[in-house]
């Protein structure tokens, strides 16, 4: 069993990504959620919930490359990673969010992540690959052949 659940946004800043991500622990009280910075992700060797505890990154991933990263380092440490998409969304509405929020990110970044953000299919494929090679180096720790 995966020491944590990690659940990805995939999608942009100040869209609906972020939005899901600060109402995700509201909507399920029941369930403990821990919502943490992406930059804490490499600490989370120790688990304090077990098997339950799930965890919710605290930015959206427009970028594949980061989301590799960041997805490796869960997986590294016998998690396991989900992912929720959020379609690209007009830039007008991203600036406007921007201009709510209080803490701008600016219309260049804004637009930066919509250049970014990629189709489902292609997060997914990453996902399946590293899931793969995650799951046969286990097995081959393990003293199990590998197949190839």
């Amino acid at each position: 069993m995966p020491s944590h659940t990690v659940l990805f946004a995939i999608g942009t800043r100040r869209g609906k990504a972020e939005a899901w991500i600060r109402s995700l622990p509201e909507r399920f009280p029941k369930l403990y959620i821990r919502v943490v910075p992406r930059h804490e992700l490499k600490d989370l060797a120790d688990p304090t919930g077990g098997d339950e505890d799930v965890i919710l990154v605290d930015t959206p991933y427009a970028d594949i490359g980061k989301f590799r990263a960041d997805a490796i380092q869960v997986l590294e440490r016998g998690g396991a990673v989900y992912l929720q998409y959020f379609p690209a969304e007009p830039l007008i509405s991203l600036i406007q969010a921007d201009q709510r929020s209080g803490d701008l990110l600016g219309a260049e970044s804004l637009r930066t992540d919509l250049q970014n953000l990629c189709e489902l299919s292609d997060y997914e494929a990453e996902l399946d690959v590293l899931e793969k090679r995650f799951a046969d180096g286990l097995k081959a720790k393990k003293g199990n052949p590998v197949s190839a």
